[in-house]
């Protein structure tokens, strides 16, 4: 019988699904027919969190089929999951927020819920960026407009919390290595030098 050694990393869905972005190649869609917030999703939480605790976890991200941030109440829930656990001895040094970005353009709402996430054990907000122009960013969002990247960088970082810059690699999008050395440095320069980058493809091939 195999035994576990090592559980380095915890990754939950939160909240209901909903987005604030439409992006033509979403692959949360096929997610959100498995969408449940009842009272066994939590304890289920809770169990992994102590679970990965026990064999060495340093890391909880919370992401969704949708944008986390259009259901922050789910997110507030979540959070406290892990506010207990942390309190019974199951503490991450990293707890990550998966995001599109939106709604940190958003100075009410940051007021509004940063200084919460943050107390409950939030510490980092993990930007999807498929482009660092962010008029062509609210292009591949389905958006008008994009915020700033450095208007997040402020918003965030005005609440004690850092911000990763999450660099999609795709093709037509940032797929050579001159456009990622191009991308990494207009971020470092718009504020964000916490940069992580994984490939994109459509999830129908």
């Amino acid at each position: 019988m195999a035994c576990i050694e090592k559980i380095y990393s915890v990754s939950a869905l939160v909240g209901n699904g909903d987005c604030n972005a439409n992006c033509s190649f979403c692959a949360g869609k096929y997610l959100r027919k498995d969408v449940n917030n009842d009272g066994l999703y939590h304890k289920n939480l809770e169990s992994a969190i102590k679970l990965s605790a026990r064999y060495g976890g340093w890391s909880l991200s919370l992401t969704s089929s949708g944008e986390p941030t259009c259901d922050p109440e789910a997110l507030t829930n979540a959070l406290e999951v892990y506010k207990k656990c942390a309190d019974q001895g199951a503490y991450f040094p990293n707890v990550n927020l998966f995001t599109n970005g939106i709604l940190f353009g958003d100075e009410v709402f940051c007021d509004e819920y940063l200084p919460k996430w943050r107390e409950l054990g939030l510490n980092n907000i993990a930007v999807s960026i498929h482009d660092v122009d962010e008029n062509e960013q609210a292009k591949i969002y389905g958006l008008n407009e994009y915020p700033q990247l450095e208007k997040i960088v402020s918003n965030v970082n005005k609440h004690g919390l850092g911000v990763r810059g999450t660099l999609l690699l795709r093709k037509e999008g940032v797929d050579n290595a001159k456009k990622y050395e191009h991308s990494v440095h207009t971020l470092f320069e718009k504020g964000i030098n916490n940069i992580t980058s994984w490939p994109v493809g459509e999830p129908d091939g």
